[in-house]
């Protein structure tokens, strides 16, 4: 029996994961994909995400930080790994060590890495970030008139000694949306600054550009390489992306601790934000905001329980809720509880961001460390991982 407490817990659909990253493999029609799983696989569970993506062929994995690549190879993953963010110096040799792929964004930035390799004694592999439009982290590449600017850094990079230059790559502001002339201007850049190295006789093997939004909308930005971040789990990066079937990956369930009563005038929860209009039956479910459900669907959203919608009332405590059972017929104590998920009637992760003003990867992120993820295939559990047992 696997071991995980069935009181809370994020169910993580394996088959769609696959049916998720075969489609991008499709749409990406030779190009490399390259899963994003940073913040843990957006939640999912970054070791076993990334075991299961490598069987599938999976060579190369993006991630945020030196500590999420070094839980990835102590977990045993031999994929290529590339450090999207900065890794501060004292951390390079550990890049050496466990054959690391970092991104460099500044000529200082990358003199330092040079040195520290040349003093281990080793080379580090790089790829180089180009800011066409995103405002964050590379090389000036925002106006045609600072290409050459790029150009000449990008040179000076790839003759700096312990540097491997196998990636040139940007990131795309809003091409989640299509047909987006803002998106068209940063991929003319990147295209530009791309032609202008192969002019200078420099030359790059990995050029990548495109994330979700790129790969549904902008087949023209394939390039080498995609990075596929929010479609791998199943969600779309905006409402006007183009339907490709994507199926979500993760359910989070609870369960139902207590059934009772409440009748006409009486209040539940916190703050007394919710009083009965009428008899009602509610039930009590053992998630709160500490496990990721956010406070702020008090009285906003609703799960479903044997398959009927069951409205949120009430604030939303740090560890339990309370839903309206009215009108659904034998509810128990241990009965489950679908918080968001995919399935038919099931609420989305996108559905309850809507509902609260933000996005659906912030609530696949916020699932918290003490939901424990359990890894279904064909409908039956073959793994749980949980964070603190």
């Amino acid at each position: 029996m696997l071991n995980y407490s069935r009181r809370t817990w994020a169910e993580i659909d394996l088959d769609a994961l696959e049916h998720n990253y075969k489609t991008a493999c499709a749409l990406a029609k030779g190009a490399a994909v390259m899963p994003v799983i940073k913040a843990d696989a957006y939640g999912h569970g970054a070791p076993y995400i990334a075991r299961c993506l490598e069987r599938l062929g999976a060579a190369y994995f993006a991630v945020s930080n030196l500590d999420e690549a070094k839980q990835l190879r102590n977990e045993g993953c031999r994929a290529h790994i590339l450090i999207l963010g900065y890794t501060p110096p004292a951390g390079f040799p550990q890049l050496f060590s466990l054959r690391l792929t970092q991104t460099v964004m500044t000529l200082d930035y990358a003199s330092a890495l040079s040195a520290a390799a040349l003093t281990c004694g080793t080379q580090a592999c790089v790829h180089i970030k180009a800011d066409t439009g995103m405002g964050r982290l590379g090389l000036d590449a925002r106006r045609s008139s600072s290409l050459d600017g790029a150009v000449d850094a990008i040179r000076q990079i790839c003759a700096m000694p312990g540097l491997q230059c196998e990636g040139l790559y940007t990131h795309f502001a809003v091409s989640d949306i299509p047909e987006e002339p803002y998106t068209a201007a940063q991929l003319s850049l990147f295209q530009s600054l791309l032609d202008r190295l192969a002019q200078a006789g420099i030359s790059i093997p990995l050029r990548h550009a495109s994330n979700s939004g790129g790969i549904l909308n902008y087949p023209g930005a394939r390039l080498d390489m995609v990075r596929q971040g929010i479609s791998l789990y199943g969600m779309y990066p905006d409402s006007r992306c183009r339907d490709i079937g994507l199926k979500p990956v993760m359910r989070l369930v609870t369960i139902v601790t207590q059934v009772h009563p409440l009748r006409m005038g009486e209040s539940v929860s916190y703050g007394r934000t919710y009083t009965a209009d009428a008899d009602r039956l509610v039930a009590v479910l053992a998630a709160g905001y500490a496990d990721g459900y956010p406070r702020l669907l008090s009285n906003r959203a609703f799960v479903t329980i044997c398959g009927r919608r069951c409205p949120v009332l009430g604030r939303v405590c740090m560890d339990q809720m309370i839903v309206d059972v009215t009108d659904v017929s034998g509810v128990k104590a241990g009965d489950q509880a679908v918080l968001f998920g995919g399935g038919p009637g099931e609420p989305t992760a996108g559905d309850l961001a809507d509902l609260i003003g933000t996005i659906h990867y912030e609530l696949l992120c916020n699932v918290s460390a003490r939901v424990p993820r359990v890894y279904m295939r064909a409908g039956e559990a073959e793994a749980a991982h949980s964070y603190i047992l």
